[in-house]
């Protein structure tokens, strides 16, 4: 191994040691939002909360940890649905004045 080899090989180490943590970084990214602990995006909350039955979705407001999503009910009633923000999961609903 010539000298330009060996130092060549001598810079590679480090280079190497670096990629490894971007490289996890990447990973994380690709994992869902609940699994980062970070918010589920509106888009996720509203798609639930119509698979679950309720229509007309109007407004939604962010109150730590809960999504709040005004809605009508099966029987057509004004209702606040309650979507856990990073997790996903409808909590509740109750009727809306």
């Amino acid at each position: 191994m010539n000298t330009t080899q060996r130092t060549l090989a001598i810079l590679a180490v480090p280079a190497l040691l670096l990629a490894v943590p971007a490289m996890a970084s990447m990973d994380d990214i690709k994992k869902p939002a609940a699994a980062q602990g970070e918010r589920v995006p509106i888009a996720e909350v509203l798609k639930t909360v119509e698979a679950a039955g309720y229509t007309n979705l109007r407004e939604v407001e962010y109150e730590h940890p809960v999504y709040e999503v005004e809605a009508f009910d099966k029987q057509g009633r004004p209702v606040e649905v309650y979507v856990h923000a990073t997790s996903g999961k409808i909590l509740g609903h109750e009727l809306d004045d």
